[in-house]
C-alpha cells in the first residue's frame, strides 16, 4: 500500500513491505518506504539478494515511457549496511496475458503443508 497523502502516520508499524509514501513529481511517481522489520532483512528483488534493516530508506521512481512500458528506478541507502547509497534502474513492460492475485503475506505458512498434502496424495496414486 502506498500513502498517497503527504501526512505520515503518528505511530508507523515496522512490516515485511515497510511503510510507503507517495508523491507525484510531474508524470513520475515517486514512492519512498521505510519502516522494515528487523527481522527481515534480506530482500529478494531483481533476481538478487539485498540486504535492509529498519534504517533503510528505498526511494522508487515510476514514470511512465509509452501505453505499455514503465521505467523504474530505485536508490537504496542505508548507513548502517552500505558505505553509500545504490540504484538500480530497468523498464517494465505491460503484462499481455491473465494476471492473478499475489496472495502472500505475513504469517502466511500454508504452502508447506499445501505441497505435503499434494506430495502424499501423489504417493497414494
Amino acid at each position: 500500500m502506498v500513502h498517497l497523502d503527504s501526512q505520515r502516520e503518528q505511530t508507523v508499524p515496522l512490516s515485511h513491505e515497510g511503510y510507503s509514501t507517495g508523491r507525484w513529481e510531474g508524470d513520475t511517481l515517486v514512492v519512498t518506504t521505510t519502516h522494515f522489520r528487523p527481522d527481515h532483512v534480506i530482500r529478494s528483488g531483481f533476481g538478487r539478494p539485498m540486504l535492509i534493516s529498519p534504517e533503510t530508506t528505498i526511494e522508487e521512481r515510476f514514470t511512465r515511457v509509452s501505453a505499455t512500458e514503465l521505467n523504474y528506478y530505485f536508490t537504496l541507502t542505508d548507513d548502517t549496511l552500505y558505505s553509500q547509497a545504490w540504484s538500480g534502474e530497468f523498464p517494465l513492460f505491460a503484462h499481455q496475458g491473465p494476471l492473478y492475485e499475489y496472495a502472500c503475506h505475513e504469517g502466511n505458512y500454508s504452502l508447506p503443508g499445501i505441497l505435503r498434502g499434494g506430495q502424499i496424495q501423489a504417493a497414494e496414486q
